[in-house]
Order: C-alpha cells, then structure tokens, then sequence
C-alpha cells in the first residue's frame, strides 16, 4: 500500500513537473517572439526614419519653387494627376505660366518651352510645339480654327509669332473660379517631398482686358464647386466680417458691386478652419533639381 501512495506521489510529481517545464518554456517562447516582433518594428521605423534623414529639408527657395508649381499646375488641374495627363494646349500654357513668358514681348522658342519641361516635370515628359489657342478660342473661333490660333509655331525659326490672321476682339467678360493654395506642412518620406496644401476659393470676374480680377461674390468657398456654382459658402458678406481685409466697391460698368480682398491677410485669419485639400509630391532628380511628380486630393 505505501508502494502504491509513493507511485502515485512520484506519477503527480512528475506531472507538476511537466507542467512546469512547459509553462515556462511557453512563456519563454511567447516573450522571444513578443521581442522580435518588437525588434521588427524598430528596424521598420528606423528604416524609415534613415529614408526621410536621407532627404535634406527644404529650402525657402525650394519652398517658394513648390508652392509655385502647385499652385499654377492646379489651375490647369482640378481633380489631381501629373504633366503628362495634361492637354497639350494646357502644358504649353502652364510652361509660359511658370517661366513668366508674355508672348506678345518675349521671343518665345521651342527649346524653351522643352527645356522649361524637364526642368520642372523631369527629363521623361512630352510636350508637343504646336500653335497656341485664343482663350476665347470655344466661344468665338470653332468655327474658324485657322483665326482661332492667336500665336503660330513656326518651325523654321522655332519661335511663336503672333498670327495676323486672327481678328481682333476685346477679352470679353469672364467668370472664374479664384483658388487660394497655401502649404500647410512639408512631410519626407521614401525621397519625396509631401507638400500638404490647404486652399479657399472666390468667384472672380474680370472684363476684358481693363478691370479685373475682382470678385463679384462676397463670399468665400471651401471647395472650387461651391465657389463655382456659389452654394455652401464658409462665409457670406466677408467684406463686413473683415473689413479691413476685404474692402468694396462699386462699379459703373457693371452697375454692381465688386470686392477687393488681400488674400494672404484673410488666409492667417482662417487657415485654422480650413483642412488639408491636396497632397503635391515633389522629388529630386540627379542634379538636385526639384521635380514635381503628380498631385492627390486628401
């Protein structure tokens, strides 16, 4: 009988023992893997921050150059893309745009315009030397495209000249969306530049090629639709909410009222309330060149 109580002392020893063995192996198990996980996701995070640390901050020329390019590109570019989607009419447009090119004074080249394409939009993008539309080119000219080109490509000099075949005619009056973009942040990641943008828009108008742009509508806009079909505004009257800001004035020609705003003033004044709209990437090239790849809405 004492034999059979020690054999079944031993059998429950043995089993406590066991159990024993394998917790701690379990746990030991568990807090290694618990380690190399947590091991893991510091080499992924300090493998991001190397990527970021390998892109040197910007400028505030850089910044300048950004803010920029955003801003003229997203005047071609409501719904968020790269060069390359453009029309053609549209890239040869916002080249001049960038470069600062009147057509009417400056010798405008090809080659300039190519150039000024890789400079901006890198070594790969297309743009095609074609003649230059009048911007009243749908409403006035479909019917004669040949009138309707105000400046031809002559391939021989490669130069534009303006062409004298299209008629003469006032700028006529015109009603357009006015985006206000101002960089709200700079985020690195993977060599790129994240240039978060936040923006307000004004319906402005401008007549001809004498007054303008103004804004007929004292009010301001958190979407380019709103501003466009004038629904939704942020904020209505503007001109009595900041008067020293927006000021207005009546005008003859128009027998109404138009509205004069320092934009950069009514920015500070309301940026807290605005979101981050866009999301514009930039990167450099093997010169160190600032290169803007393409834009997303957030």
């Amino acid at each position: 009988m004492k034999d059979k109580g020690l054999q079944i002392a031993i059998i429950v020893l043995l089993v406590v023992l066991i159990c024993v063995v394998v917790f701690f192996g379990y746990k030991n198990m568990t807090s290694n893997s618990s380690k190399d996980k947590d091991t893991e996701e510091k080499e992924k995070k300090k493998d991001k921050e190397d990527k970021k640390e390998k892109l040197e901050d910007a400028s505030k020329e850089d910044i300048e150059l950004m803010l920029k390019v955003s801003r003229e590109f997203y005047d071609f570019d409501k719904d968020g893309g790269s060069f390359d989607k453009l029309v053609n009419q549209d890239k040869i447009n916002l080249l001049l745009k960038l470069e600062e090119l009147n057509l009417f004074s400056d010798k405008v080249t090809g080659q300039r315009l190519k150039d000024a394409a890789k400079k901006y939009f890198g070594d790969d993008v297309i743009v095609l030397l074609e003649d230059i539309k009048c911007s009243a080119y749908d409403s006035l000219h479909k019917q004669n495209p040949e009138e309707g080109m105000m400046f031809k490509y002559d391939s021989q000099s490669d130069t534009y000249i303006y062409n004298d075949n299209h008629p003469g005619h006032g700028g006529g009056s015109m009603k357009s969306v006015y985006s206000h973009l101002y960089l709200d942040n700079i985020e690195k990641e993977d060599n790129k530049y994240l240039f978060k943008i936040k923006a307000y828009y004004t319906e402005e108008w401008k007549n001809g090629d004498t007054y303008g742009p103004k804004t007929m509508d004292d009010n301001i806009y958190l979407t380019y639709d709103n501003a466009e079909e004038r629904t939704n505004a942020f904020i209505t009257n503007v001109s009595n909410t900041y008067p020293d800001i927006c000021t207005s004035e009546y005008m003859d020609e128009i027998n109404a009222n138009v509205y004069e705003c320092d934009y950069d003033k009514l920015y500070e004044k309301i940026k807290k309330n605005l979101k981050t709209s866009y999301t514009f990437i930039f990167t450099r090239d093997s010169n160190n060149n600032l290169i803007f790849e393409e834009y997303k809405a957030n």
